[in-house]
């Protein structure tokens, strides 16, 4: 298998790109990676040659062309083909792209090659392909998906499935379903019941509304226990309105806004907490270690939870999904701070949790899924097909420079009442 991402920065996408290859390694299998846009962490992609074969985009766009690396453009520019399409050959023949711009560039790879490769997209962020839009660059994107029907959608939940099967008109319950796996430690227990030590760790992206709903949240925790402190690991936009926030309330003695951690790191800092709060792989593996770990609801304006990760069926957890129940996120720690036994019990059934996202299991679904071959469909364009998309591109970045319009780069941070 050959993956298709889009830049290989500090996010959850590119550790969980190392994890399986990682556990493909363990299987005597190695995995080809292609990395898109020209932002890669050097000690991450250090990381991911150890286990996978690294490839850069930029390494294969001809020379007149090469200023374009930097971005997207990339993928619209001259390319050597044929040297990728020998490359794919390594890997089973099949692609799998982690989003809209992984799926562009294989339905160009597609028709190059005579549609000869399978293809599958992952959907690792519920509203990746599921907006709405106007441009020619993102209808021909959604085209491209729903071409690939339910055998070549790839889901990391249920709730997705009926999302995307209502928004697409398509059938998605057969669909592949894969948990977005973790390595489950062998160290557990490094909580701490009494040390009132909240913890959240990852990139401050605007749809993570639940930081600052935690800080809000600080005040009325304070008069439970004084004890109680907040930490947050991550940089990112929501950085200064949360920075805001705390002086605003004046807890700057109590809330703290950490830099970014290495992913090495992450045990070490929940070494001692009493609670994780937080979303995508960070809150399983939060769980894994035995840290009582409430869910933040992606782009909830309200501060409700769906509970700890041990109250979720399935894998449906961290993203809006109006079928699960809310509840208040200060009942929630509450009843823990004022209940060792129930924290530990918490403790226990959210490490239990865990083991059902073990990257093992997200393998053997990838396994099953290059199995099968899921070729694109309605990747013509007519004439001068790939320059319209470029266009289209170029047409999105203005609009969004100019500040006419920007829902397609922030389709991902839309928010839920």
């Amino acid at each position: 298998m050959l993956i298709i991402a889009n830049s290989f920065t500090f996010n959850g996408g590119s550790t969980f790109v190392i994890r399986l290859a990682r556990e493909y390694a363990r299987r005597g299998k190695k995995i080809g990676v292609l990395v898109l846009v020209n932002k890669i962490e050097p000690n991450l992609k250090s990381q991911l040659e150890k286990v996978a074969d690294v490839y850069l985009l930029k390494d294969y766009i001809r020379k007149p062309f090469k200023w374009t690396d930097k971005s997207q453009l990339g993928i619209f520019s001259p390319i050597m083909f044929a040297r990728l399409q020998e490359i794919i050959g390594n890997y089973g023949g099949h692609i799998h792209v982690m989003g809209i711009f992984g799926l562009l560039f294989a339905a160009r790879l597609a028709k190059r090659s005579g549609n000869r490769y399978g293809v599958s997209a992952g959907i690792y962020h519920q509203y990746e392909y599921m907006f709405d839009s106007s441009s020619l660059l993102a209808l021909y994107a959604q085209r491209l998906f729903k071409s690939l029907g339910s055998g070549g959608a790839v889901f990391l939940n249920e709730a997705n499935k009926k999302s995307y099967s209502k928004f697409f008109d398509v059938d998605y319950s057969e669909a592949p379903l894969v948990p977005v796996g973790i390595e489950i430690p062998q160290e557990t227990g490094v909580g701490d019941a009494e040390s009132y030590r909240i913890v959240s760790v990852g990139n401050l992206y605007p749809f993570k509304t639940y930081n600052l709903h935690v800080i809000k949240l600080m005040p009325e925790l304070l008069k439970i226990n004084e004890k109680f402190t907040y930490e947050i690991y991550g940089e990112g936009e929501l950085e200064s309105a949360a920075d805001s926030l705390i002086q605003q309330l004046g807890l700057e003695g109590k809330v703290f806004l950490k830099a970014r951690i290495p992913y090495s790191q992450f045990p070490e800092v929940l070494n001692g907490a009493f609670l994780f709060v937080g979303s995508g792989t960070a809150i399983v593996e939060a769980a894994a270690l035995g840290i009582p770990s409430i869910v933040g609801i992606e782009s909830s304006q309200e501060a409700v939870t769906f509970g700890y990760l041990s109250d979720i069926p399935g894998f449906s957890y961290n993203e809006f999904n109006e079928s699960q129940k809310v509840v208040q996120m200060s009942e929630t720690i509450e009843k823990i701070a004022l209940d060792a036994t129930l924290w530990e019990k918490i403790s226990l059934d959210c490490r239990s949790k865990a083991g059902q996202f073990s990257i093992t299991h997200t393998v053997d679904g990838f396994e099953k899924i290059e199995g099968g071959k899921t070729y694109l469909g309605n990747s013509e364009l007519g004439q001068y097909g790939g320059l319209k998309l470029c266009f289209s591109f170029l047409l999105l970045g203005l609009k969004q420079f100019f500040r006419l319009d920007n829902s397609f780069s922030q389709r991902r941070h839309r928010v839920t009442e």
